[in-house]
C-alpha cells in the first residue's frame, strides 16, 4: 500500500506502473498463466473421459494428472486392456495434449460365485 499522504498522486501512479512493468511481476504472471493452462488441460482431459463414458463406473478408480506441460499421466485401475487403451486414445485427442503416460493397471472384475453369467457371447 502506498501512503499518498507522503507521496504525490503522480509519483504513486508512476510507482505502480513501474512495478507492473517490472521483470518480477512479468515472470510471476507467466507462471500464473502456465499454472492455469495446466489446470485447464487437466479439466479438459477429465471431461473427455466422462463424455466417452470412461470415467464414471468403468474407470472410476482412474485419475488424470499433469506430468509436465502438455503431458498427462493416467493412473489407477481399469477392468480390461480395452478400457486402458480407450482411455489413452481419448486423452490423446484432447486439445493441448502432446503425450500420455499411461500407468493404468488392469485388474479384471471378479464375478461373485452364484452370479448368472451372460452367455450370449
Amino acid at each position: 500500500m502506498l501512503n499518498t499522504d507522503k507521496l504525490s498522486v503522480s509519483l504513486a501512479v508512476k510507482t505502480v506502473v513501474d512495478l507492473a512493468r517490472s521483470k518480477q511481476i512479468a515472470e510471476a504472471s507467466v507462471d500464473a498463466i502456465r499454472s492455469l493452462e495446466m489446470m485447464a488441460l487437466k479439466n479438459r482431459a477429465e471431461a473427455a473421459l466422462i463424455e466417452a463414458g470412461l470415467s464414471i463406473g468403468r474407470t472410476a478408480a482412474a485419475s488424470v494428472s499433469i506430468a509436465k506441460p502438455g503431458t498427462l499421466r493416467l493412473e489407477g485401475f481399469v477392468a480390461s486392456q480395452e478400457e486402458k487403451r480407450d482411455s489413452e486414445t481419448v486423452l490423446r485427442s484432447v486439445k493441448g495434449v502432446e503425450s500420455v503416460e499411461n500407468a493404468l493397471r488392469v485388474i479384471p472384475r471378479v464375478i461373485p460365485l452364484g452370479t448368472p453369467r451372460d452367455t450370449r457371447g
